[in-house]
C-alpha cells in the first residue's frame, strides 16, 4: 500500500476511508471479550461528532475537554472535535480531583467528554473548581444517540495555531498548557513513516496514555496512517500486557523503560532458573547473537522467548526516560530491536530518533528532517523548526523564556551532539544539584548506575541542605540515593528487611566507586513500595523529595523504610 503524505487532518481521514475501510483499526478487551472497530466505522463516528459539535456552534474558540481511558471510542471524539474547529483538551486520568479542576478552571472548556469509569474522578474535579459545564459520555451510546445532519459543513481547521491543548503532567511542577497544531502533529507523522516503514498487517500495542503527544503521534496517529491495527491495552499490569502481546499477535509498541527492564528482569529469571551447562550456553549466546545481524536467526534459536510475547514482536520504540545500553544490546540479541528517542510536549513531541538506518545505543539518535538542534553555550539543548508549539496558553511570558527571538526552543535539558550528530543527554537543568563547593551534580548521571543492577528497580538522585532539610535551597551538601529493591532480590530473602538492607548497601558501595567522589550519594535510602510515577511511568522527584524529608524526621512508619 502506497503512503500517501499530508499535513492535513482531512486529506488523512479521508484517506483512511477510501484505502482501508473494513480493515480492523482498533481492538481491546473488554469484560474479557475482544472488542473491534473497523477504519470505516471509525471514521464515520469521527465525522458524526464533528457535525454534532457544529450543529452545537462549536468553532475555533470553543473547547472540549477529554477525560476518558485509551478506549474504543477515544479517537472518534479527538478527531471529531479537531474535525468541528475545536480545542481538544485530552486530559490525564491520574491526576487528583485538585490538579484536574486546575486544569478546568484555566482552560475554560464549553464541553467535557468523559469516560463512564471515571465519573467520579470527574464530579469531584468539578465540585471543587465550582463550575457548571455540560458534560457528555465517552460511550458507544452517546456515539450513537448524539443527533447528525449530515449535509452539516465543517470549517478548514488547518489554519488554526491551536488544534490540540495538552497539559504536561511534569514531575517537577505545576501543569502548563502546551497549544499544539495538528498539522505539526502530521507533518511528525509522515517523517516517522519514512524512517521507520511500518507496515498495513502490523498491530501495535498502545499501553501509554493517549493525552501524551508521545503516544499520540507514535502509538496512534502513524500506525492508523498505513492501515496498521491499534489494539488499546486497559492497564500496565505485565500479565495484561502479555495477554495482548499473544492475543493480538502484536509487531510493535511504544514504550517506556521500566515496562523493557521488567521484560528482561523476567527472561533473566528464566535463564537463571536453568541447570548450569544450560544457563551458561544461553548465556554464551546471547553474547554471541549481539554481533549478529540476521534478525531471523536470532529469533529461531530464541524461539520460546518470543512466543512469551506473540511470536511477532520485533520492535520497539521507547521514550520518556534513559534507555540503557544494557538493555538495547540484550533486546537485540535474542532480535528485538529497541529505538530510543528524545522530545517534549513543546516539541510536537518528537525532535531526535535512533532508527533503523541510524542508529547509536547510549543517545537519543539524531534530529528528524526539517528539525534543527543545537548546544548553547551553557550547555542546554535548543531545538527549532516546524514542531514547535505555538506556545504557552495564558501564559505569554513563560512563552517568551522558553522561546528565543529567533524561534529557538529551550528544552530545559543539558546534553551534548557527537562528531556523527548523534544527541546525548546529560540531565535535566531543573534537577541539577550545586553542592556547596559550586560542583553541578546531573541526578540521572548516577541514577543510570543504579538503575542497570538487576536488584535495584527504581533509583532516584536528590540533594538536600542538612541545615535546612526540605528547604528550596539551590545549593545542597548532602545527596541521597532512594533505592526501591527488584521484586527478585525481595523473594531471594523471604522479604527479610536485614538481608534485603544488607545486600543493597553492598550494591551501593560497589556502584559508588564508579563515580568521581563528588558524584557519590552520602546517604542511601530503601524504600520497600514502588516510587509515585505519572502516567508515562516517569518517577515523580517531588513526591519522592517529600518522602525522603518525612523519612528523615521520622514522620513516616518505619517499616516503609530503611537506611543502607
Amino acid at each position: 500500500m502506497r503512503f500517501t503524505k499530508t499535513n492535513s487532518i482531512v486529506e488523512y481521514l479521508e484517506k483512511l476511508q477510501s484505502e482501508f475501510s473494513e480493515k480492523i483499526a482498533f481492538s481491546q478487551l473488554v469484560n474479557g471479550q475482544w472488542k473491534f472497530k473497523t477504519f470505516t466505522e471509525f471514521i464515520n463516528e469521527t465525522y458524526k461528532f464533528a457535525r454534532y459539535l457544529k450543529m452545537n456552534k462549536f468553532d475555533k474558540n470553543k473547547k472540549v475537554l477529554l477525560l476518558s481511558e485509551s478506549r474504543l471510542e477515544w479517537p472518534a471524539f479527538t478527531f471529531g472535535s479537531i474535525l468541528s474547529g475545536a480545542t481538544i483538551i485530552p486530559v490525564d486520568i491520574k491526576l487528583t480531583p485538585d490538579e484536574i479542576s486546575h486544569i478546568i478552571t484555566h482552560s475554560e472548556p464549553d464541553l467535557i467528554c468523559y469516560s463512564p469509569n471515571l465519573a467520579e474522578l470527574l464530579f469531584n474535579s468539578l465540585e471543587i473548581a465550582k463550575v457548571a459545564i455540560p458534560i457528555l459520555e465517552v460511550s458507544q451510546e452517546s456515539l450513537d444517540q448524539i443527533s447528525d445532519i449530515k449535509t452539516t459543513e465543517l470549517p478548514d481547521v488547518s489554519g488554526q495555531d491551536m488544534n490540540i491543548l495538552v497539559y504536561t503532567s511534569g514531575t517537577l511542577g505545576a501543569p502548563k498548557g502546551v497549544m499544539t497544531k495538528i498539522s505539526a502533529i502530521m507533518s511528525q507523522v509522515n517523517i516517522y513513516h519514512d524512517e521507520f516503514k511500518t507496515q498495513i498487517d502490523e498491530r501495535l500495542l498502545s499501553m501509554l496514555p493517549l493525552n501524551h503527544l508521545y503516544e499520540f503521534t507514535g502509538g496512534l496517529c502513524l500506525p492508523l496512517s498505513v492501515g496498521a491495527e491499534i489494539c488499546f491495552a486497559n492497564s500496565h499490569e505485565k500479565e495484561h500486557l502479555m495477554q495482548c502481546l499473544q492475543q493480538r499477535s502484536v509487531t510493535q509498541m511504544v514504550t517506556v523503560p521500566l515496562f523493557v527492564k521488567s521484560i528482561k528482569d523476567g527472561i533473566e529469571r528464566n535463564i537463571n532458573s536453568l541447570p548450569k551447562h544450560k544457563k551458561l550456553l544461553v548465556r554464551s549466546l546471547l553474547k554471541l547473537f549481539s554481533k549478529v545481524n540476521s534478525s531471523n536467526l536470532k529469533r529461531k534459536f530464541f524461539k520460546e522467548i518470543h512466543q512469551k510475547f506473540g511470536g511477532h514482536l520485533y520492535r520497539m520504540n521507547v521514550g520518556s526516560a534513559h534507555l540503557s545500553k544494557d538493555l538495547i544490546t540484550f533486546f537485540k540479541s535474542i532480535g528485538i530491536e529497541l529505538y530510543e528517542g528524545y522530545g517534549l510536549s513543546e516539541t510536537g513531541p518528537i525532535v531526535t530518533t535512533n532508527t533503523p538506518n541510524f542508529s547509536k545505543p547510549g543517545s537519543v539518535g539524531k534530529a528528524i528532517k526539517d528539525i534543527s538542534i543545537k548546544i548553547s553555550d551553557d550547555g542546554e539543548i535548543l531545538t527549532k523548526g516546524p514542531h514547535i508549539m505555538s506556545g504557552y496558553y495564558k501564559n505569554m511570558e513563560l512563552t517568551k523564556e522558553v522561546l528565543t527571538d529567533d524561534g529557538w526552543f529551550k528544552t530545559g535539558d543539558v546534553g551534548s551532539i557527537d562528531n556523527k550528530g548523534f544527541l546525548h543527554i546529560t540531565g535535566r537543568k531543573k534537577k541539577m544539584i550545586v553542592l556547596e563547593g559550586g560542583k553541578k551534580v546531573y541526578p540521572e548521571e548516577v541514577e543510570t548506575l543504579f538503575q542497570h543492577h538487576n536488584d535495584i528497580q527504581e533509583a532516584v538522585v536528590l540533594g538536600l541542605n542538612s541545615k535546612n532539610i526540605g528547604s528550596e535551597n539551590l545549593n545542597s551538601d548532602t545527596l541521597y540515593a532512594v533505592l526501591v529493591p527488584s521484586a527478585d532480590l525481595v523473594e531471594n530473602y523471604d522479604g527479610n528487611r536485614d538481608e534485603i538492607q544488607k545486600s543493597l548497601k553492598s550494591i551501593s558501595n560497589q556502584i559508588i566507586k564508579k563515580l568521581a567522589p563528588y558524584k557519590r550519594p552520602h546517604h542511601i535510602l530503601i524504600f520497600f513500595e514502588e516510587l509515585p510515577k505519572t502516567t508515562t511511568q516517569k518517577i515523580k522527584v517531588t513526591k519522592v523529595k517529600e518522602s525522603l524529608v518525612l523519612a528523615l524526621n521520622e514522620q513516616i512508619p518505619p517499616e516503609q523504610y530503611c537506611f543502607a
